[in-house]
């Protein structure tokens, strides 16, 4: 999929969208697992559009850790 810059904003913006109003509705109908399972949608589609999943506002960084040999999602903190 070839994806321009001014696509890959847009794209950037509506995914940091749809983060967003999963965070928001968590509470009531959203539990983590589903969460977790959105933040992987997401991710795929960042990738596949060619945008960087860093760039989407919400976004958890899944990170490797080496000493447990499997991906373990940690949240970036804000300071």
């Amino acid at each position: 999929m070839k994806t321009y810059a001014k696509d890959k904003k847009v794209i950037e913006f509506v995914l940091s969208d749809l983060l967003s109003v999963a965070s928001f509705q968590e509470g009531e109908k959203i539990e983590s697992c589903d969460r977790y399972r959105l933040e992987e949608i997401v991710e795929f589609l960042a990738i596949y559009a060619h945008v960087k999943p860093e760039n989407v506002e919400g976004w958890q960084k899944i990170e490797y850790l080496p000493h447990e040999f499997c991906c373990t999602k940690h949240k970036r903190v804000k300071k």
